[in-house]
This record gives structure tokens, C-alpha cells and sequence, in this order.
């Protein structure tokens, strides 16, 4: 018998002085553990971070915050995003069937695009502004939780490959007057009785024209930094080898061109996750768009931070709000996300907090400033079931050689890696194999080479007992390539037998209940 699961969104909002943003829905069947994840707008700034709901047993939830002006809302089923527009008076209905999910052999789910399930997990959307939120989880834009990944994105590819300049040119140009006729031709409506409406829908108009060329402006930037990494790559690493056969002065020229393009044209729009993700992609290629060679040693992670928030907003002259939202998505960065602690950080938060006094933004952050707080406190305390390996090691068999007779469960990690942090609050789960001498514990990590500081301190700070490794680029490569299946991806669990030989690739992670001790006690009995 098929489950039959719809979500009933009703996403309303208040008109006050604030702009009271109410979301109601329903989920029908409620599995009784999922969450509901939303992106708001408030204060006028689509978050860089995330909240979560979780629905009552009969599958009711409420999501409220306050906004003023209009402004952009994502949110989040399962893996399912839907973007909403809205004002300060606005009631906006979506209605999903989860069921259609399961509609088709479930080996085919992964390979459907999200776009697509969309559509297809989608009843109606229904309320006001219905015509911009049906175009809005219509588009592939809608869908991208982010477009600047270092594997480039679904457009960004085909710009990457464009053997010419004229060629990349076309086919943004191409995307870009496709949407523009679509959002043009959007059927506002239009009422005798409100004269100002054509008014509004102008500006409607205007909005999603604007995000839309921010969008496409970070697919551009996105094909570009591809195009630039396959040629280092080719080189080496090498930038005396570049030979600007696919990335050079011509394509340097075109990246110019269009940056000063989208700084005179582009209206400051920081209530948008398109426009935010373009300063992001704009930021980073101004900067270094003519690099071809990245040394390894000249900055520290603290400076990195501290230019992040009060050196390149200032270089990239962007206006005050910009630049909040900049800041914004540097603290979800260094803070929410990669977990990075410094004296440093905790002073720049502490200018931070002082310039925006009261915002709704900065008190969000307070639970992970006070854990910042606490430690650099107690940094300085000792913690000695660390076990340091500070030999170098050019492959991944020779390091499994220290290990032989034993059963070794590995964590690939890195301090960058949030799900990675994430997953050390599970590893009490499998104390008693490593206590009772049944497995050792081997974590390796990826991080740089210059990172050595934070590295360490990553560890006092979530007591990481065991053994401890950090790989060259070398090693690492050689690691992927012994492991095998999906390389680069962390966090990554491998079990490996007292023979030295791979016992699992891809072992279970600790936060996916009893499958992890399931897949030690197999191998501990083998």
C-alpha cells in the first residue's frame, strides 16, 4: 500500500509596522522526525543561514519572524526547496504530494533532477503573487542551494567549454533574454480600483529582472573559475607553465568587461539570494581572477577572516547594506559553518556586534559567539588523548603499516567541514570498541598545510581522541585513489581490517543510528 503524503504551506503575512511574516502548513502522514528549514528575509536581508521547524505530531507547524518591505523566503522539505516572493500583506498556499516522489522505481529518484521532482511533487501553488511564485519554482534557478561549488554548476559548464569568448557571450545572452521575455510576460493582473498597481508590477518586474541578471552573472563568473582551474590543473600548479590556451588575456578582458558591467547596471537587491550569491562569486573573482598559482603560505586564516570582514567590502565599494549581508554570510562562514575559533575571530565579532547593535541578524549568532567565548577561555587547558602522527607519510598504505594486527576505523575530516564537526557528537556511540582495544581510531585530515594551527586546535577543542593524521597533497591523493568510490567527499568513514586490507570503502556514517556498530561488529568478527 503507497503512503500517500501531502504538505499544505500557507504562508501569509501580517501587515504591521514590521512586517509580520506568518508560515502555516500541515503535513499530512507526517513521518514524525522531519523538519521543516526556512531561509527569511528579515530586516531586509535574505539569511545566509537557516531555521528549523519541527512539526507536531499530526503534522502542524508555524514559522513567524518580522520583515519590513518586500522580500524572498525559501523553504525546505526533505530535499525539496520552493522560493517564495512576498510584501508586507501577503497569503501565498502550496500544496505537495509527497507520494509522487515514490511514483517511479525508486532506483531512478537520485537521478532526477530537482527541478523536475518539483514539478512533479507539486499540487498547485495558489494566493497572492501566485503568477511570480509559480514562475519562481518553475526555473532551475529556484532549485540551486548554491552556484558557486568548485564542480561548477548545470550552467556554468557549458560556459566553461565555450571555445571562444563570443561564444560564452552568446549563450548567457541566450539564457538571459529567454527569462527576461518570460518574466515580461508575467500576467500580473491589474485592477481599476487600484490605480498604482501597474506601478507595483513594474516594480515586481524590475525585481526579478535584476535577480535574474545577477543569477546568471555568477553562472558566468562560475564557467569562468572551471575554466581557469582546468587550465591550472593542465599547468600543474605551475603558473610559469600556463599556456592561456583555454583561460588568458582574452577571456581576462571579457571577465573585466562584464564586472563593470554588472557594477553600473546591478541595483543593490540584499532581500535576494541571487543577488547575495553574486557579490559572493564578484568578490572572489575581483580578487583573483589573474591568479593562476595559489602559495600555500602567504596568508593565515585569521587574516583571510579579518580581510572577509572589514578589508574586501571596503575594496569592492559596496553599499552599506551589500556590505552587511557580505559580513552576514562571512560569519555563517567562519562561525556557523567551519566552526574556526581564534582570539582574532572573537574581536572581530566583538566590532562587529558594536556596529550593528540590535540586529536580529547578530542575536542569531549569539549561541555560537558564547561557544566562541568559551573557547578561547579555555584554550589553553590540556588535552591529552590526542595522539599526534607527525611523520610524513607519501602514501596510504605505508601510514597503515603502524596499524598492523589491528582493526582501524578511519575518519577522513577536515576543520572546514561542518557535517564533519557535526558527526563528532556521535562518536560516544562506539566508545567501547575503541576502550575496550577492539578498533583504533584514526581520523585523517585534509586541511592545508598552513592550517597546522587550527588543525591542532580543532582537536583540543572537540576532544578527538586517538590517532591523528594530516596528509600532503600527495598523500591525499594517493589515499583517494586506494579508497576508491566518490573521492574528495567528507566527511568519509573507512573500515580497515587487521590485515591492513579495506574492509568497507565507504563505512556508515555515526549519525545514521546503529548501521556504523552494525558494519564494526562485522568486522570485528570477520
Amino acid at each position: 500500500m503507497r503512503i500517500s503524503i501531502t504538505i499544505f504551506l500557507i504562508v501569509s503575512f501580517v501587515h504591521s509596522a514590521n512586517g509580520k511574516v506568518a508560515i502555516r502548513g500541515k503535513i499530512l502522514n507526517y513521518d514524525g522526525k522531519s523538519v521543516v528549514y526556512y531561509h527569511p528575509t528579515i530586516e531586509g536581508v535574505f539569511t545566509p543561514y537557516w531555521k528549523e521547524v519541527k512539526p507536531s505530531a499530526s503534522g502542524t507547524f508555524l514559522i513567524e519572524f518580522e520583515n519590513k518591505g518586500i522580500g524572498t523566503t525559501v523553504v525546505g522539505y526533505k530535499r525539496l526547496q520552493y522560493r517564495f516572493f512576498h510584501d508586507e500583506n501577503s497569503t501565498i498556499y502550496i500544496e505537495l504530494d509527497e507520494s509522487r516522489f515514490f511514483a517511479k522505481d525508486k532506483a531512478m529518484y537520485s537521478a532526477v533532477y530537482y527541478d523536475s521532482l518539483r514539478n512533479l511533487v507539486t499540487v498547485r501553488i495558489t494566493g497572492d503573487h501566485q503568477t511570480v511564485n509559480r514562475f519562481y519554482n518553475q526555473i532551475q534557478r529556484t532549485t540551486y542551494e548554491t552556484l558557486r561549488s568548485v564542480e561548477g554548476n548545470y550552467y556554468g559548464d557549458p560556459i566553461n567549454k565555450a571555445k571562444t569568448p563570443k561564444e560564452a557571450v552568446q549563450l548567457i545572452d541566450s539564457l538571459i533574454h529567454a527569462e527576461k521575455i518570460r518574466i515580461l510576460n508575467l500576467p500580473l493582473g491589474f485592477s481599476l480600483e487600484d490605480p498604482n498597481l501597474e506601478k507595483k508590477n513594474k516594480e515586481i518586474r524590475d525585481f526579478l529582472i535584476n535577480e535574474m541578471h545577477a543569477f546568471y552573472g555568477t553562472v558566468f563568473l562560475s564557467g569562468m573559475f572551471m575554466k581557469r582551474a582546468t587550465e591550472i590543473r593542465a599547468a600543474g600548479n605551475d603558473s610559469t607553465k600556463v599556456t592561456y590556451e583555454k583561460y588568458g588575456p582574452e577571456w581576462e578582458r571579457l571577465i573585466e568587461y562584464f564586472m563593470a558591467k554588472w557594477k553600473d547596471e546591478l541595483r543593490p537587491s540584499v532581500n535576494s539570494k541571487d543577488y547575495n550569491e553574486f557579490i559572493e562569486s564578484y568578490s572572489y573573482t575581483k580578487e583573483n581572477y589573474k591568479r593562476y598559482h595559489f602559495p600555500q603560505t602567504t596568508s593565515s586564516l585569521d587574516s583571510l577572516m579579518i580581510g572577509r570582514f572589514f578589508k574586501t567590502n571596503k575594496l569592492l565599494d559596496f553599499d552599506s547594506a551589500t556590505t552587511f549581508a557580505y559580513r552576514l554570510s562571512g560569519m555563517q562562514l567562519y562561525l556557523q559553518n567551519q566552526l574556526f575559533y581564534s582570539p582574532a575571530l572573537l574581536n572581530a565579532i566583538y566590532d562587529l556586534e558594536e556596529e550593528y547593535k540590535g540586529s536580529q541578524h547578530m542575536m542569531f549568532y549569539r549561541p555560537q559567539i558564547e561557544k566562541l567565548k568559551a573557547y578561547v577561555q579555555a584554550e589553553s587547558k590540556s588535552f591529552n588523548k590526542a595522539k599526534i602522527i607527525n611523520k610524513n607519510f607519501s602514501s596510504f598504505s605505508e601510514l597503515l603499516k603502524g596499524f598492523e594486527g589491528k582493526n582501524i576505523l578511519i575518519d577522513v575530516w577536515a576543520t572546514w567541514c561542518h557535517p564533519c564537526i557535526e558527526d563528532f557528537r556521535h562518536k560516544a556511540n562506539i566508545e567501547h570498541f575503541i576502550d575496550s582495544g577492539r578498533i583504533e581510531l584514526l581520523y585523517i585530515s585534509i586541511d592545508k598545510k598552513e592550517w597546522n594551527d587550527r588543525w591542532r586546535q580543532s582537536i583540543k577543542f572537540n576532544q578527538l581522541a586517538g590517532y591523528h593524521f594530516r596528509g600532503d597533497v600527495k598523500f591525499i591523493e594517493d589515499m583517494w585513489k586506494t579508497i576508491g568510490g566518490y573521492q574528495g567527499a567528507i566527511p568519509r568513514y573507512v573500515l580497515i581490517d587487521s590485515s591492513g586490507k579495506i574492509f568497507k570503502s565507504t563505512a556508515s556514517r555515526p549519525g545514521q543510528g546503529d548501521a556504523l556498530i552494525k558494519e564494526i561488529e562485522s568486522l570485528i568478527t570477520k
